[in-house]
Order: structure tokens, then C-alpha cells, then sequence
């Protein structure tokens, strides 16, 4: 049985500008609070009643309240307006566990994949860097071991023909939706004639079930050179790896400790020269932060030099323990410079501003089911924010096991793939990971950020007492403070981050 812990589910707040707001956790209504209002309403929520105040407000006189004078009327007003929103249950004390009580069911788990959007295939475990931080090198212990196997294309064909069924089956909901096929490594150039045969083969039966097809690639660039001409012929969507400059890009290095980055700004300067409209529109850049990055300069670096933004990622946590003090090193590095990590994913100017917005606002629809709700703040949650099973992509090993994305533990595959047969029990991965929500919702029913939760169950908790995103009331204060902060003193970024998410 769920034990319910009962919490103060109303967050009153106070930005350096002296204004006051109050926010409810469970509804999402934030309000504006006059100064005195919320001075009624922290002695409400520590004494329990407005006897202090009800003394000023018997008498005839005005009364000074931080600086201002209120006379018996507006303090009578305020009293009953915050009587008001007491009885409208603002300041109810509730549990956070009784809204993140949802379950997979099997059914979601089909429907998931029947609409995921990307095929993600390890191509090879072959490489020929050898990357100080590389989640398959000698720092991690939660990935497949590397024996230098490349992906049977039997293996492929099998779970393209699966994937494609179940597109164009009634569970899929999606409308004209371009669908993803990926290639990772170890460096998936180095597999190139599989790379060639899926594309092939996809080329072949696509027009049969009508489904629009986007290839995408990430290296490290070093074999650019001997491809290039093929991918853009056939308009692969291509991401490099890159660090930034030779200093930056120091842990990107060969088999025998020589630096990568002379190889790969030559290889990727070539694409700019001779193919620049391909150049500006599919190559994208993908950085990982680590102690030897400058976060500013590494932006000046891919603006300078290829007019570019880069996809900056963190270093994956799951470091072993040998290699704690290395990666612990790299972390307070990163954390000495504030960078605000949280801000990665997308461009760090407006990740925080659109995630305080969306939080913030009432009319927040996470989908239209959501819109259609008479009450928005009935809905329930699961635990974290990991990604539903196959909701965004499927993703297969050259062992043929099955997983949700390329960065999870492979020691808990969800389904396998052979040389005859996809199997996936929808089933038996619903009940996995409800079993994985259930260990950890007790620590989910006391974190103000339960509703709009970043973590990833796989990545960020399971091998972590700590969940670096969790939020006691105080934090979620300070951080929701913060964001208004911002917007008070630039109101017209408000619409500026809107547009701009909303132009993509």
C-alpha cells in the first residue's frame, strides 16, 4: 500500500524587485499578490489565523505595513481575499504521490511504438578514437562490451519490416509524419556497406507504405572524406562530433593518443566548400562539456567557423566507480563555470524561459486530451520525466537487443532482434517500468518539480540516491523566483521566446 505524504502544496513567492506571487503546485495558478496580501498570507500559512492583523483592522487609524500605509478598509479587503482563496482550497496542504500514481499498460506501450518517430541503429562497435569519456570505453560499466561486431543486416531488415507494419497499422495516429532512420557507432562509417543495404532496402519499400524517410548519421568526421559524396546524394541529415577547438576537442583522440581535430576541421571544412547549401542545411554539430570546455568560447568557436550552433551535451553519469575522481573532476569544472546544466538540450538562452512559461501557465496542454479535461489539475503523472517506451525512438544494438533510445544501460533491454524475428512483450515492458516507478515514487511524492520532472529513470536515478533535478520547496522557490525576476525586467522576451519556439 502507498503511504500519502500530506505537503504544503502553495509556493509563495518574492522576487529582488519586491514583488510577491503566490503559485499552487497542483492547480498551476500563479497569481500576483499585493504587498500586504502576501504578508497576510505567510502569517496565515505559519500561525493558522489573522489575529495580528485583525488588531490593526479594528482600529480607525492607518497602519504601516514594509513601508506602506494601509488603512482599516484595505486591510479588512486583503483579510477577506485571502479568506477567499482559503476557501477556494489554494493553500490546501496535499500529496504529490496520489498524482503520479498512472501506469503503463500494455496498449500504451503499443501505442507508443506504433507512433515513434525514429529507428535507431548501432551500425558497428568498431572505432577508431578512442574518446576519454566514450560511454563504451573503460570509465563505464553499464554498456554492451565492445568486441568489434558489426550489425547483420538480416538483423536491420527484421525490425525495419516490423517498424513499417506497425506504422502503417491502425495504432498509428500520426499524419504525414516523416519517420527517422539513424546510424551510430562506435563510428558507423566504419560499417559503411550496411549503412548503404538499409538505405537501399528502406528506398525500395518505402513507396509501398507511403511513408516519408529522413537518413541521419552521426560521426566523428574522420571519415568524412570518403563518403561525404554518397550522403549528400542522398540528403543524410549528418551530425559531427566535435568539441570546439583543438583544446576543447583534447579528448577526441586516436588509438594511439594522437589528436582527431586537425582530421576532422579539414573533413568538415571540405563539406562547407564544396557543398554549401547541404552544408547549411543537414550538418549540425554535437559538443560534449567537459572540464577542458569554455562553454562561451566553444559557442564563438562553431559561430566563427561555421556560422553554426552546436548541441552541447553533459558527460552521462553513469561512470564507474575506478573512474569517480575523473569524472567528478570534469563535473565541478563545468559546475565552477554556472553553467546552468539544466539549459543543454536546446538553445541555452530560452530552455528555462520556455519550461517556467509552460509551468506557469494554466492554459498548458501537453496534449489535446489535456485541452479537452474539465480539470487540468486532475491529471496524473508518471514518476520522472523519462521517456515513455519507443515514444520517441527504437533502437537496436549489433547484438539485436532492443532498447528506447542509445544512451540508456544496455543491462535492461526491452525486447531482441534476430535474423527471423522482432520479439517485444508489451506486456512484460509495462509492467518493467512500473515496477521501476514504484522504487522510486516515494522520493518523486516530496519534489516540487514532480509535474515538469527533467530526469531520466535510467540515467539519473536508478544508480543515484540523489536525483540531481529533485526540488524541496525552497529551491522550487528560489528557481521560480529567478524566471520571473527575468521576464519583470525584460517583459518583451516573453513573446520573443514564444515566437521563437513556436517558428522552431
Amino acid at each position: 500500500m502507498k503511504t500519502l505524504i500530506s505537503i504544503p502544496t502553495f509556493v509563495l513567492l518574492e522576487t529582488k524587485h519586491r514583488n510577491f506571487y503566490g503559485f499552487n503546485i497542483l492547480s498551476q495558478k500563479c497569481i500576483y499578490l499585493p504587498p500586504l496580501m502576501a504578508q497576510l498570507i505567510k502569517h496565515y500559512l505559519k500561525e493558522g489565523n489573522f489575529e495580528y492583523y485583525q488588531t490593526f483592522s479594528n482600529a480607525n487609524s492607518c497602519h504601516e505595513f514594509d513601508g506602506i500605509k494601509y488603512t482599516k478598509d484595505e486591510i479588512d479587503y486583503y483579510i477577506g481575499k485571502t479568506l477567499f482563496f482559503k476557501k477556494e482550497n489554494l493553500f490546501q496542504k496535499g500529496d504529490f504521490k496520489s498524482r503520479i500514481n498512472k501506469e503503463l499498460t500494455a496498449d500504451d506501450v503499443l501505442y507508443n511504438i506504433s507512433n515513434s518517430k525514429h529507428i535507431g541503429f548501432e551500425v558497428t562497435e568498431k572505432c577508431n578514437l578512442d574518446c576519454k569519456y566514450c560511454i563504451y570505453g573503460e570509465n563505464y560499466n553499464h554498456y554492451e562490451r565492445r568486441n568489434n561486431k558489426n550489425l547483420d543486416f538480416n538483423k536491420a531488415k527484421r525490425l525495419i519490416d516490423y517498424m513499417f507494419e506497425l506504422w502503417c497499422s491502425s495504432n498509428n495516429q500520426s499524419i504525414n509524419t516523416t519517420k527517422l532512420i539513424s546510424f551510430y557507432g562506435g563510428e558507423p562509417l566504419l560499417n559503411f556497406e550496411l549503412i548503404e543495404r538499409v538505405v537501399d532496402y528502406i528506398n525500395e519499400i518505402k513507396h509501398k507504405y507511403s511513408i516519408n524517410i529522413q537518413y541521419n548519421i552521426t560521426t566523428n568526421a574522420t571519415l568524412l572524406h570518403k563518403h561525404i559524396d554518397y550522403l549528400v546524394e542522398k540528403d543524410f541529415r549528418l551530425t559531427i562530433s566535435l568539441d570546439g577547438d583543438a583544446h576543447h576537442n583534447s579528448y577526441r583522440v586516436f588509438k594511439d593518443g594522437s589528436p582527431s581535430y586537425d582530421i576532422v576541421l579539414n573533413n568538415t571544412l571540405s563539406i562547407l566548400n564544396n557543398y554549401p547549401s547541404y552544408f547549411k542545411e543537414k550538418v549540425h554539430f554535437n559538443s560534449v562539456l567537459h572540464n577542458n570546455s569554455d562553454y562561451i568560447k566553444i559557442r564563438e568557436y562553431f559561430k566563427e567557423n561555421f556560422n553554426k550552433e552546436t548541441e552541447i551535451s553533459e558527460l552521462n553519469p553513469l561512470i564507474n566507480n575506478s573512474s569517480n575522481a575523473l569524472f567528478k573532476s570534469m563535473v565541478d569544472e563545468v559546475e565552477k563555470s554556472g553553467i546552468d546544466l539544466n539549459q543543454l538540450d536546446i538553445h541555452p538562452d530560452i530552455k528555462s524561459k520556455l519550461v517556467f512559461l509552460s509551468l506557469a501557465s494554466k492554459s498548458r496542454f501537453d496534449s489535446y486530451f489535456d485541452l479537452l479535461e474539465d480539470e487540468n489539475y486532475s491529471k496524473e503523472y508518471l514518476p520522472t520525466g523519462t521517456c515513455l517506451p519507443f515514444s520517441n525512438k527504437i533502437f537496436t544494438t549489433v547484438n539485436g537487443n532492443i532498447f528506447p533510445c542509445e544512451t540508456i544501460p544496455h543491462d535492461i533491454p526491452l525486447g531482441k532482434v534476430d535474423n527471423s524475428t522482432v520479439q517485444i512483450d508489451y506486456l512484460e515492458i509495462a509492467n518493467k517500468y512500473n515496477s521501476l516507478y514504484n522504487s522510486i515514487s516515494n522520493r518523486c511524492s516530496v519534489c516540487y518539480n514532480f509535474n515538469n520532472c527533467k530526469a531520466c529513470l535510467f540515467l539519473d536515478i536508478l544508480k543515484n540516491p540523489n536525483c540531481p533535478y529533485f526540488s524541496s520547496i525552497d529551491k522550487f522557490s528560489r528557481n521560480f523566483s529567478k524566471e520571473i525576476e527575468f521576464f519583470e525586467s525584460n517583459p518583451i522576451q516573453y513573446s520573443k521566446i514564444l515566437n521563437s519556439v513556436h517558428n522552431g
